[in-house]
């Protein structure tokens, strides 16, 4: 958690940057779900992703020619415990892009 400021203004820089990722590939994976509100890290209530995530990935996915964008239905926000086979595959295809 100290951290998470410092990580957010690196996911942050790609769009606010004057260095895009222009041709780097680049892979969003979309949660299908989110904790529903009032919602317990121990709970499993859950509800629909807020169409202005699913925007805002797609506005970071056209920041690169080789942008694209990934929906795991099932998943919740912490997509590496909910499908980490979707994220394996994602790393491994940036990676094969990559070289």
């Amino acid at each position: 958690m100290e951290q998470l400021p410092r990580t957010l203004g690196q996911a942050r820089e790609p769009l606010t940057g004057e260095r895009p990722p222009g041709d780097l590939p680049l892979i969003a994976i979309t949660a299908g779900q989110r904790a529903a509100p009032g919602a317990t890290p121990f709970d499993d209530r859950r509800v629909l992703v807020d169409p202005a995530i699913i925007r805002a990935q797609a506005a970071l996915n056209a920041l690169s020619s080789q942008g694209e964008r990934r929906f795991v239905e099932g998943s919740g926000h912490q997509v590496h415990l909910d499908a980490p086979g979707a994220v394996i595959l994602a790393v491994r295809d940036v990676v094969d892009r990559a070289w």
